[in-house]
């Protein structure tokens, strides 16, 4: 039984939910903890429910959650055009009060926080995947094989490519960046404002993009009467902070998200090809604030690359059943790089330092939520739609793929929805990610993890493998 003011406030949620649902603008980003409606989790936060040893921890724990809830309630309601409901603000207020306080209530909570895989075992059942699977990792381990290939024989310009190039003419110094950050009762990075605005400028990449057609320009993406368009007059980079549990330490990631109209066809029939088309490029910083890797996929999920640091070594990979992962062969970029993409299926070149090239395009920095809130008029709507697909956005190869149990296999998808592996499981947002294929080598940690941090990494990443 909830003590009465909770249960006030969850019939005050509940209502509301149904309020938001029944005008169409529910939000699919962060997962909502089921039977708790004024919580909402990621897999990162999800990650602490078997770490909160202490009230201090319990309560950061809880109040990261409401915060999500409250954040994302915003949005939905202003895109449905709703008020907040009378009383809302306080029972956020009485939560935080009360929730962690209760040994029963906060272990409903716990038991509940864990976000469900991006993949449909019915789908992966009905399309006979220990089958199907082989015929798709042998396709996968072809496209690795092709790509790492023309890769390592890239020389910008040499092919006398016409590059249209993205940047940014100023940046702010990060000199002025504390390292380490300072962190909350969980450990978590907590840059300030100004601070994050310098890192995302120091770290800001270039991008080089080979021009073949229209499809070719990135823009800003916004909400016309009919969908959505890529206003390419105004080239936009949108960020996002995530975060990594990395052997016992928690790291800050910066995340630009770049849009395209379109992958262009390559063929009369192209199964790949179809409206709006974007990269998302990731830096995850060390507690010294230098890189220790970068990773990049297409924002259908697609194409997931890594690019470790040479401080990290890559795990041995036993994983037969699972996608190999992608490690193209560049070399390591010391500054924030510039990357080379090419033309139409918009697949990455190369990756190198060239601090020296001349920017054709001037970026804006855009925070990623624009994109669930783009206004179409006097309303406003969300650029994602049910489950974070952009349907607008499906290819046809979703009728070869969807044995592999992923939603629309091809379609632009929003955070938290990337499901990065057609074999096996591997999500972009998996907070285990990086920790899981790499390790520093010897003495190559900026900081000793004490015996505490290192066993919750030990079982929390164990935990996550099973899952798998």
């Amino acid at each position: 039984t909830l003590p009465a003011s909770v249960q006030a406030c969850h019939d005050l949620f509940a209502d509301n939910d149904q309020s938001i649902q029944e005008n169409h603008s529910r939000d699919a980003q962060n997962y909502r903890v089921p039977n708790h409606p004024y919580l909402r989790t990621n897999r990162f936060l999800a990650a602490f429910s078997h770490r909160l040893d202490d009230q201090a921890t319990r309560n950061a724990w809880i109040e990261r959650m409401l915060a999500l809830d409250r954040a994302d309630r915003e949005i939905e309601l202003k895109n449905a055009g709703l008020p907040a409901p009378s009383g809302l603000a306080r029972c956020y207020q009485d939560l935080a009060k009360n929730i962690g306080f209760s040994d029963d209530l906060f272990d409903a909570i716990v038991q509940n926080t864990a976000v469900p895989p991006s993949y449909n075992p019915m789908k992966r059942w009905l399309g006979a995947y220990p089958i199907s699977s082989r015929f798709i990792r042998r396709q996968v381990v072809k496209l690795q094989s092709r790509e790492n290939e023309a890769i390592d024989r890239f020389s910008a310009f040499a092919d006398g490519a016409n590059y249209r190039v993205y940047g940014k003419q100023k940046r702010l110094p990060v000199a002025k960046v504390p390292a380490p950050l300072p962190t909350d009762r969980l450990g978590i990075p907590m840059p300030s404002d100004q601070d994050l605005t310098r890192l995302f400028e120091r770290h800001l990449p270039m991008i080089a993009v080979e021009q073949i057609s229209e499809a070719d320009q990135i823009g800003s993406l916004s909400a016309t009467g009919s969908g959505l368009a890529v206003e390419v007059q105004h080239p936009s980079y949108y960020t996002l902070v995530s975060y990594t549990h990395f052997h016992g330490r928690v790291l800050l990631q910066l995340n630009y998200v770049w849009w395209f109209p379109k992958r262009g066809r390559a063929s009369q029939i192209d199964i790949y090809a179809g409206k709006l088309d974007g990269l998302t490029w990731r830096v995850t910083l060390d507690t010294d604030l230098s890189v220790l890797a970068y990773d990049v996929m297409h924002n259908c999920g697609c194409y997931h690359m890594f690019f470790p640091s040479p401080r990290l070594v890559t795990n041995a990979d036993n994983e037969e059943a699972s996608e190999p992962l992608w490690l193209p062969p560049i070399q390591w970029p010391h500054s924030a790089p510039t990357i080379f993409l090419k033309g139409r299926s918009h697949y990455l070149a190369g990756v190198i330092n060239a601090p020296n090239l001349k920017i054709s395009n001037e970026v804006t920095l855009r925070p990623y939520d624009a994109l669930r809130s783009l206004a179409v008029g006097a309303r406003y709507r969300s650029a994602f739609g049910e489950g974070g697909l952009i349907k607008a956005s499906r290819r046809l190869e979703r009728f070869l793929l969807w044995p592999s149990g992923i939603a629309s296999p091809g379609a632009m998808r929003q955070w938290g929805h990337h499901a990065t592996a057609f074999v096996g499981q591997r999500h972009f947002d998996d907070p285990f990610l990086l920790a899981r294929y790499f390790s520093l080598l010897p003495n190559k940690s900026s900081e000793k993890l004490g015996s505490s941090e290192a066993s919750f990494f030990a079982s929390a990443s164990s935990s996550s493998s099973a899952s798998r």
